[in-house]
């Protein structure tokens, strides 16, 4: 019989893993556990009925297991990759979910003890995200305007598939190069209007990286 770790969760250092099945094809699953990541895909693997082993993919020890297991389900969640409800598995690029687990791995080492302690660890995660999240939007702009005055017109589908990020980054990438007038307005369902040049494209967030007011 498998032992389950959906005993009532308590805070506390453990595994977040990545697993997959040739049995399952585009399907991941993403858990936790006090013990070895080996020890646990070797239970699912004997007892779940599935006819192939699972293989262990990717996975990283944290302080607070808990709160890593459940802001990874949520991430993955508000990008569409869940695949069922209430269950660990995710229809998720394997890479993604790796990069997460390092993204998630390398911020839960510079949380403060006190934060830990204080039952902070899925407020500090979030910040630190955040935090992560504007610097790599400012790298993808210049990618992304590039994009748009070469081709002639913006989406935020066409920008999510060229820099092969998240349909969130992507429609903040899109509202972002609105307010800089690289592009135009929202027009339904057709592409927005690019109103810039690629080289004024470029000048015009060389102004705006140097905090200088475009009007």
């Amino acid at each position: 019989m498998v032992k389950n770790d959906t005993r009532p969760p308590e805070p506390g250092p453990g595994y977040i893993y990545l697993l997959i099945n040739n049995s399952m094809p585009g399907l991941v699953k993403v858990g936790r556990t006090t013990r070895s990541p080996l020890e646990r895909m070797g239970e699912l693997s004997s007892a779940t009925g599935v006819p192939t082993p699972f293989q262990l993919v990717y996975d990283v020890l944290v302080p607070d297991a808990v709160a890593a297991e459940q802001f990874v389900h949520d991430a993955l969640t508000k990008q569409g990759y869940r695949a069922t409800e209430n269950r660990e598995f995710f229809r998720a690029p394997i890479h993604e979910v790796v990069k997460l687990l390092m993204r998630v791995r390398e911020l839960m080492e510079s949380i403060t003890i006190e934060r830990s302690l204080s039952g902070e660890t899925r407020i500090a995660l979030e910040e630190g995200f955040s935090a992560q999240d504007e610097d790599a939007l400012d790298e993808l702009l210049e990618s992304a305007a590039a994009i748009c005055t070469e081709t002639g017109q913006a989406s935020i589908s066409m920008i999510q598939r060229r820099l092969r990020i998240g349909y969130p980054s992507a429609a903040r990438i899109i509202e972002q190069l609105e307010k800089l007038g690289i592009i135009g307005p929202a027009e339904g369902s057709t592409p927005r209007k690019v109103l810039l040049s690629k080289s004024d494209a470029e000048k015009r967030l060389r102004l705006a990286q140097a905090g200088k007011v475009i009007k």
